[in-house]
């Protein structure tokens, strides 16, 4: 019998933990090339985020795998619209309608999204 799943020591692997993800909506500005090479740059939306990475959609398609850097548009918050922008990289892609539903990982562990999350209930704040 293969078990080659199973640690030594007979104990139960954990599977690790998904990052807990917030419906958040955030302006953001995305750069970097198309599917084709081409340099694009994009204002779109967030649907969710998490600590390690966000939703979001584009007009454009870009390749699985591909590296982005996308920049918070904030009006309210310290940071202003002189943030700088993060990594990050695409995990998955998907067409749905006239779009492209991606999904795509930090990669740096830089604080971006401007909300912090509550304590108890997982609600997002915003900047004050």
């Amino acid at each position: 019998m293969n078990d080659q799943g199973s640690p030594a020591n007979g104990s139960a692997e954990l599977a690790p933990q998904r990052p807990e993800r917030l419906t958040s909506q955030f302006a953001i500005d995305v750069c970097g090339f198309d599917r084709w090479g081409h340099f694009f740059i994009e204002r779109a939306e967030t649907c969710n985020v998490s600590v390690q990475g966000c939703k979001f959609y584009l007009r454009t398609e870009v390749e699985r795998e591909a590296i982005v850097a996308l920049r918070v548009i904030e009006r309210y918050c310290r940071r202003g619209n002189d943030a700088a922008p993060v990594l990050f990289q695409v995990a998955h892609i998907e067409r749905e309608s006239n779009i492209w539903s991606l999904g795509a990982w930090k990669l740096r562990a830089e604080d971006l999204w401007p909300i912090r999350a509550a304590h108890s209930g997982g609600r997002a704040h915003s900047c004050d």
